[in-house]
């Protein structure tokens, strides 16, 4: 079982290099398999952290020469770590204020949040690492400023597992960043082999999991 869902500002495609390998595209929630129950909500507060080889890919706007700055890369991450923090304690004020004005805008916090409350668990429930972060500078049909992909997957409590994706922007060096999107995919632990999901599973995966397996299937 796959359950896609995604919130997002509802301009079409953030960059290229993110849909081509995050599969980031105007989503809904879409049902590929018939879903469980609702699991029991935890207490617990999430762990994120950089996973060991976390991929740094930088796309237009950016390069190895002039890559983004420590300050941003610091603020983009403590921006996602906050956010999901939020999320985990089910702070909705909280995570609802880090999102950008246009998301804002167009989804009211009262719809918002009640689509969150509908859902017994959340992906920031579990021990969640960056697999990579994908930065671009002013991407067509966006806002300009600095936007960073966060691609992410985790496991939660009950052994069920997350991967997606959380992008964040900056309109300018030194600002604040915002939340602009998020997707989570979840897979029920059931469809887990050892931690990794099984071979009818794992080509389904629309996000990225770089070597999260290797040597572990």
């Amino acid at each position: 079982m796959i359950i896609r869902n995604a919130m997002f500002i509802g301009v079409a495609g953030l960059w290229a290099a993110a849909t081509s390998a995050a599969t980031i595209s105007e989503g809904r929630a879409t049902e590929l398999a018939k879903p469980a129950g609702k699991a029991a909500v935890g207490a617990l507060s999430p762990s994120l952290t950089m996973s060991d080889g976390a991929v740094l890919d930088l796309q237009a706007g950016f390069s190895a020469a002039t890559p983004p700055s420590e300050a941003s890369k610091a603020q983009a991450f403590a921006k996602v770590a906050a956010y999901a923090k939020a999320l985990s304690d089910r702070d909705f004020t909280a995570a609802y204020a880090m999102l950008r004005l246009s998301y804002q805008a167009a989804n009211p916090k009262i719809h918002w949040e009640m689509n969150l409350r509908d859902r017994g668990d959340l992906w920031a429930n579990g021990a969640v690492k960056i697999l990579r972060s994908s930065w671009t500078r002013d991407p067509a049909g966006q806002p300009t400023g600095n936007y960073a992909a966060f691609d992410f997957l985790g496991y939660r409590s009950n052994g069920d597992f997350d991967c997606g994706t959380i992008v964040v922007h900056q309109p300018f060096e030194n600002s604040e960043f915002s939340i602009v999107r998020t997707e989570a995919n979840y897979v029920a632990a059931e469809f887990l082999d050892n931690g990794v999901p099984n071979a009818n599973i794992l080509p389904q995966l629309p996000c990225f999991v770089g070597n999260a397996f290797a040597g572990k299937s």
